[in-house]
């Protein structure tokens, strides 16, 4: 991101207990092949946002990416849908075709 409001967190723990990203050799149940986490720095403030990613394969074509964010900082009940906008920016952003389903969340029925 050129903005620099957007960031990979390298999955890397202390004693080497978290796997690669790229979950496909591990026969993960459910078919996950890949889990990734990144931060997003609101503007004005800076907050810091968790965004988290997991993506299976449906077959050839078709590629399922399951998209959550949290804000680190407690007590953000009234983010105003920011999480929400930070998902669907960044997906509009990558060029992704995607539809939306949510599944928990302020934008759920």
């Amino acid at each position: 991101d050129a903005s620099g409001a957007f960031s990979l967190v390298p999955g890397k723990m202390p004693f080497n207990e978290h796997p690669t990203d790229d979950l496909s050799s591990l026969k993960v149940p459910g078919d996950w092949q890949f889990i990734f986490q990144g931060q997003h720095k609101t503007s004005g403030r800076g907050y810091i946002d968790t965004l988290d990613f997991n993506v299976r394969s449906t077959n050839h074509s078709t590629s399922i990416l399951r998209a959550f964010s949290k804000s680190d900082l407690h007590g953000s009940l009234g983010d105003a849908g920011q999480n929400f906008k930070t998902l669907t920016h960044l997906l509009g952003a990558s060029g992704i075709g995607h539809s939306a389903k949510v599944l928990y969340g302020c934008a759920s029925d």
